[in-house]
């Protein structure tokens, strides 16, 4: 990941993430399979993101994926939060609202704009990550 040719961040994230820091510990929670954490912070690192983030969690350090039970309660026990005070935020439906969700998880659904307003079961997206802080709050 750290040595794509193009690594960009999503627009807003950076602004929503400095929005939420004095509230929140910050985790990235990813189902990367190709690259391992010393890259994936070499890739955040890359766009000025990877001061944002208390931890992060990939596919291959915890040994299971999302939207698996395992992989969110790793991420809990590690962080020592309960699920009651965490939430998920996720572009995969399945595995990051769907999966959190399942765990008892409460989850914010981002579909970009340019994705267009899908409707599907009572989920409403956010649809630019400046909404984040708001969503969550």
């Amino acid at each position: 990941m750290a040595n794509w040719s193009r690594v960009q961040a999503m627009p807003g994230i950076a602004d929503a993430l400095d929005g939420l820091r004095p509230f929140a510990r910050i985790a990235l929670a990813t189902n990367a399979a190709d690259s391992p954490e010393t890259m994936i912070w070499d890739a955040l690192g890359r766009v000025g993101l990877e001061r944002l983030f208390d931890r992060l969690y990939c596919y291959r350090a915890v040994g299971q994926r999302k939207p698996s039970e395992g992989f969110f309660s790793a991420v809990l026990a590690d962080l020592a939060v309960d699920r009651s005070c965490a939430f998920m935020v996720g572009d995969d439906f399945t595995a990051d609202v769907d999966g959190a969700n399942s765990v008892g998880l409460a989850a914010v659904w981002y579909v970009p704009a340019e994705l267009g307003d899908p409707s599907r079961r009572a989920y409403r997206p956010i649809h630019n990550l400046s909404q984040l802080p708001r969503a969550l709050m």
